[in-house]
């Protein structure tokens, strides 16, 4: 009986530290968001300068997405999580404690490499332990820690940089201490055949990518391009338009467990269209909404739809043949968009305000058409779950 206890309380620390997990990676990722003067400023730099701490990160982070979860598969994921944590403790203190620029840049770009092992095998293990017709639900949650992530960790960096930014990095180093010290369930894929890369590449599985790359090109992308727009237009001074994309990011938080059961109920394919379709008609109203209050409203459904089309997305590549590979390669390609988002939009922004919304909402108009007739023809990856 006793040992059937601490299984149990092995299995709910696992569990919390599975889902806990997924919080890390993008808190890190938007760490620097907000402190960039304080950091450039340490390092007798121009923020403007500092941002390139954001590419650090992002480059080794997309790049590796690309092989970690087959990669980690075939080192046994378990093991991988957890030297990846440790990678990310140490990348972490290394930033906090970095005395000169160049040092400061590695250990961002070591940041980066670690969470992209944490990121897509996290979802791996969800997947393997979750029943099919409760993976919608369960992929909400992770989308919700995501989102949380992403929301926290400006206001977070920011307050700890009123007394010293590198306090945020020592925070998170311990995070990635505690994380390492609880080890994630052990998925049921244990064992099998180690998923090889290029067995991923199927038209299914670029067709969930090609999404994922509007998903974070727009609906995350988007979120410096609204900061611009509101700060022209509206006056917004700095704290309301942080404001404001929280909005969007509180609106994913809030709902991700709800549109998760709407997948389970509906099916990812005809999920991931309704999502797409109303994240598109929200962006397109954005350049002509009469007020405030409207804006905001238009960018916090944006949010919930941001975190629905995540949810449709990732339980389709989770239904494919080979979803360990797959997962990797639409990881990064929504990374990916978010990262390309400045150089794509900011010059249809520059050319037309208007345009600068409106393009991307086509865009992501036509990929709902586009997953409503493969739902309708029962593609791969993108039938109704099982009850």
């Amino acid at each position: 009986m006793k040992g059937g206890r601490a299984a149990v309380g092995e299995s709910r620390a696992g569990r919390i530290a599975l889902y806990s997990g997924s919080f890390l990676g993008p808190f890190a990722g938007g760490l620097t968001n907000s402190i960039l003067p304080e950091i450039g400023q340490s390092f007798s730099r121009s923020a403007d300068s500092a941002s390139a701490s954001i590419t650090a990160y992002m480059i080794p982070f997309i790049g590796a997405l690309l092989v970690s979860a087959p990669l980690g598969a075939r080192w046994g994921v378990r093991r991988t999580v957890a030297a990846a944590y440790l990678l990310f403790m140490a990348a972490s203190l290394l930033a906090a404690l970095a005395p000169v620029w160049w040092l400061f840049q590695v250990a961002r770009g070591l940041q980066g490499l670690a969470n992209a092992f944490t990121t897509p095998l996290l979802l791996v293990v969800v997947g393997s332990i979750t029943p099919r017709n409760r993976l919608g639900a369960a992929l909400g949650l992770v989308a919700a820690m995501q989102a949380a992530g992403s929301t926290v960790a400006p206001l977070l960096a920011g307050v700890m940089a009123q007394y010293n930014w590198r306090w945020a990095f020592g925070a998170v180093a311990v995070a990635g201490l505690l994380f390492f010290g609880v080890p994630i369930p052990q998925p049921s894929t244990e064992g099998r055949a180690a998923p090889r890369l290029r067995d991923a590449w199927t038209a299914p599985a670029i067709r969930l990518a090609a999404t994922f790359f509007l998903v974070g090109l727009t609906f995350v992308g988007l979120s410096f391009l609204l900061a611009l727009y509101v700060g022209e237009k509206f006056g917004f001074s700095p704290t309301q338009r942080g404001l404001l994309l929280a909005c969007g990011g509180a609106a994913g938080i809030l709902s991700s467990r709800f549109v998760g059961s709407l997948v389970d109920r509906f099916g990812s394919g005809r999920s991931a269209a309704a999502s797409l379709a109303l994240g598109a008609g929200a962006i397109a109203l954005i350049p002509i909404a009469p007020a405030v209050g409207i804006l905001i409203g238009l960018w916090s459904l944006t949010g919930l739809a941001n975190s629905a089309s995540i949810v449709a997305v990732n339980s389709a590549i989770l239904q494919l043949p080979n979803a360990t590979g797959a997962l990797s390669i639409g990881q990064a390609a929504r990374f990916l968009g978010v990262a390309l988002a400045p150089v794509i939009l900011l010059p249809l922004f520059r050319l037309d305000h208007s345009w600068g919304f409106w393009a991307p909402a086509i865009a992501v108009a036509g990929a709902a058409v586009l997953f409503a007739v493969a739902s309708g023809r029962g593609a791969p990856g993108l039938e109704r779950s099982s009850a």
